[in-house]
Formats: C-alpha cells, structure tokens, sequence
C-alpha cells in the first residue's frame, strides 16, 4: 500500500535522519562514478571525465536539496528550523520577547474571550423549545429610575388574568439557601417559581419530575429540583436521591427532580428551583415593587426578593403579541390604588 510506504518514508526521515543522508550521500556519488566511467568509456580522461559527470549532474548539493525538497515529513525539518531559529532570536532580544509574548497572549485571550461571547449570546440557541418564542416582561418605571422595574404580585396575577396574547406566562423570584446536613455547609442561589416555568420553557428533568399545580400553592409541601451541576458536585449522582430529604435553611425539603447539563434559568447561579407558592395576600399586592429595602433586606424570605415573569407568544412573531400585552398593562393602573407604573417592558 502506498499509504504505508509513505508513512515507513516518514518515520524514518524525522527518526533516523543521519542514515536518511549517509544514504543520499552514497547514492549521489554512484550516479556521479557512473557518469564518470561513461565518460572514461569514450575516451575522456579520468579528470575531464569526473569535471564533465559533475557538470551534467548538475553539482552534488544542488541534487541533495532537490531531494530533500520532496522527501515525506519535509514540512516538519522546516518549521523545527524556523523554531529554532525564532528561539535564538527571542534569546539575543529579552524586551522585544516580552513584548511580543505579551502582545500574543493579549490577542488570543481578547479573541477567545470575544468568540465565547459570541458563541452564547449569537450563535447558539438557548437550551429551551422555541427559545424565540420567550420574553421576559418587566414593569416601566422610568418616571422613579426603574426603566426595567421588577413586576409586584398583584400585576403578574392580573397580566396572568388578562393575558390573550400569548401562550403562557410564569413568573419568578430569586431566593438564597444555606444547605447543611451531607457535606459542607453551603450557600445556593434558588429560584421560586410558578408551577407552570418548566413546561413553559419545554424543559423536562433528568431524574424524577418537576412541581406541579398542587404544591405551588399557600402552604404546600416543600419540594426541591436540583441542578445537574449540584446533584454530581455534591451528591455524586445519587440516582437514589429522588424522594429523599436534604436540609435548606434548617428545614426538610424533598427532592423530587434533578434537571439535566447544561439546563440554567434564569442564570448559570441557580441551582435550586422551588414552588412559589404566593399567598393570597401577595397575589392582591400592586405595590411591593416600590419597596426596594423590603425586597432585598431579609434574604432567606419567601416575600422579600423581586419578581420576574417569563412569557411564550402563542405564535412564532411575539411582537403583535407583545404589542397588545403593553396596551393591557397600560390600562392596569386604572384598575389600582396607590401609585403604579404606566407601562411595561420586554426583553
């Protein structure tokens, strides 16, 4: 086989190049006592002879480079040379190595970190069923500094009442928790949500399944999905964590999902997900947005960290979707007491 006698040529060359050019040398010089004796032959003499073989071969080191030229792993003898001699350059030049050592690790960091940006945010689609079809909507209140105001309970449950626009809305909010029991004690970035996120975004779990309905509620069971990073991180991929109890902020919860790699909403933070279970009180709240002390003051709380709210168009072009959503939430003020925004975001 070709290939074969090819790569034997290879190894060779790049191994044994000594012998590769004791065998040259020797061939060229039979060629060239060959030619000679031709030439004794016809009745030249010995030095006449030997001065014409040369100049019909065309000189001895001339025929050695043509030879090397196309000898298999050539490409490799040339670029060991031009290292070593980069290297010796870069050793009579110290500053001017530095430099240039500065400006390429400068270059490759700048284009990596570009080319990941990029990569996320414009070339790979988010890990969600019809991720052009999800917005998430925000209350305007440009008029107090809060262009992208996080919605109070009271509206998520009107836009949720009055929606006709689009397929789904669900709403979140951010949560801390301190994990102890097995391991180190740790502290977790969870997301509260609506019991309708995960079919929302089209994500099914790894392990076991998701919340439903009937523990998003005031007072329902606690229940926990875990990421698929904390499950391998800190469980070692426990298959038979599902049904078990782990302790989130000196309380029993029961994990009943592991969702699978790669899966993060709203962030890479979170690593919990958990039932909102709003109250009636805070699903009658129009105002709670304005209290930013209130949101933020006491962490570990189910009702003090801001709302977010997640939608699906119902068809594949959401702004004509989007469009009548705003013109509702424009109206909602009316329907209130207090003061409100007058409008609403999306993004």
């Amino acid at each position: 086989m070709i290939w074969r006698f090819r790569i034997r040529s290879l190894v060779r060359n790049l191994l044994r190049r000594k012998a590769v050019e004791r065998d040259l040398d020797a061939e060229v010089n039979g060629y060239t006592e060959l030619l000679e004796e031709e030439n004794v032959a016809q009745g030249m003499k010995p030095g006449d002879a030997r001065r014409a073989a040369r100049v019909e071969l065309g000189g001895p080191e001339q025929v050695k480079e043509e030879v090397r030229g196309v000898h298999a792993g050539v490409w490799f003898e040339t670029f060991w040379r031009d290292v070593r001699f980069g290297t010796r350059t870069l050793r009579k030049a110290h500053a001017f190595s530095a430099f240039a050592i500065a400006v390429l690790a400068l270059g490759i960091g700048a284009s990596t970190a570009i080319f990941s940006v990029a990569d996320v945010v414009l070339i790979r689609p988010l890990p969600y069923r019809d991720p052009s079809r999800l917005v998430m909507v925000w209350e305007d209140a440009s008029f107090v500094g809060f262009p992208h105001n996080t919605p109070a309970p009271g509206n998520f449950s009107d836009w949720r009442a009055q929606n006709r626009s689009f397929e789904d809305v669900a709403a979140i909010r951010d949560a801390t928790y301190n994990i102890t029991g097995e391991g180190d004690p740790e502290q977790l970035d969870a997301i509260k949500a609506t019991a309708n996120l995960f079919p929302l975004l089209g994500m099914p779990p790894e392990l076991g399944r998701v919340f439903g309905a009937d523990e998003d509620r005031a007072g329902g069971p606690r229940v926990v999905v875990l990421s698929h990073g904390l499950w391998v991180r800190r469980f070692a991929s426990d298959p038979t964590l599902i049904g078990r109890d782990i302790e989130l902020n000196d309380a029993k919860y029961t994990v009943i999902g592991v969702m699978p790699a790669g899966f993060s909403f709203p962030d890479n933070d979170a690593e919990l997900w958990m039932p909102a279970q709003f109250t009636s009180e805070q699903l009658a709240e129009h105002d709670s947005h304005y209290s930013n002390q209130a949101f933020r003051s006491q962490r570990q709380t189910r009702t003090c960290r801001p709302l977010r709210c997640a939608w699906r168009s119902s068809t594949r072009i959401a702004t004509q979707a989007w469009a009548l959503t705003a013109c509702r939430c424009r109206r909602m003020p009316q329907e209130h007491s207090g003061p409100r925004c007058s409008s609403c975001s999306a993004r």
